[in-house]
């Protein structure tokens, strides 16, 4: 618990600082968003598992903002690496007064390992757009850490993610996460989580409450 202790006493400064430090000496305006999903998870074959994740998000005022259909197919090479790929359907609010929809496409190899119940990874993502710019292909740059606490049904979870515009050949964003999930059962968990979206490209930070429950088949 000590090393849980020492990563948010580096981590909340850190996301304080973002929050309210002025870039150019202009203010940055804070959004904030929250999201709920419901996982569901099954392994098909040996090594080959498939995903579907309803979600719905809403604005500031909890109006709903997008509502989304996550599928994805996952791909289990060796007990440290696996690739997947993904399709996501949207249905954006607010698109002037209409409800538009939109598709999202993604290719992942994700690389993890045990460490004295530690869990350490490293994420590369191709996505088509990402979900608040439509207009570009992107690379995710995505560490993260766990730790499977001994008898404790607490898993909390810590990352970090750079989003690397192609066109623009530059740093769309930055986004800090942590989270935290209760096992409810051998097949049902429930997490809640936080997210700081930190833009490079504007002056504005985004923070994001996350509560979702996952089931295995």
């Amino acid at each position: 618990m000590k090393r849980e202790r020492r990563f948010l006493s580096l981590f909340i400064p850190i996301a304080l600082l973002l929050t309210a430090s002025p870039v150019d000496g202009q203010a940055i305006e804070n959004r904030f968003q929250t999201r709920s999903s419901l996982e569901f998870s099954k392994e098909i074959f040996r090594n080959l598992g498939f995903e579907l994740t309803p979600e719905l998000r809403w604005d500031e005022g909890f109006k709903i903002d997008r509502f989304l259909l996550n599928s994805e197919l996952q791909y289990k090479i060796f007990d440290f690496w696996s690739v997947s790929a993904g399709y996501r359907f949207i249905g954006n609010s607010n698109a002037e007064n209409r409800t538009e929809f939109l598709h999202r496409y993604q290719f992942k190899m994700v690389f993890k390992t045990d460490i004295k119940r530690w869990e350490p990874g490293f994420g590369l993502y191709y996505t088509n757009f990402s979900d608040d710019n439509d207009g570009s292909a992107f690379l995710r740059y995505k560490s993260f850490l766990s730790r499977d606490i001994r008898k404790c049904k607490f898993t909390p979870k810590a990352g970090f993610e750079i989003f690397h515009q192609l066109d623009a050949r530059s740093i769309y964003k930055l986004r800090y996460s942590v989270d935290l999930e209760y096992r409810l059962t051998k097949t049902v968990d429930l997490g809640a989580g936080y997210k700081l979206d930190y833009y490079m490209t504007r002056y504005q930070n985004r923070h994001i409450f996350d509560l979702g429950l996952k089931v295995k088949f």
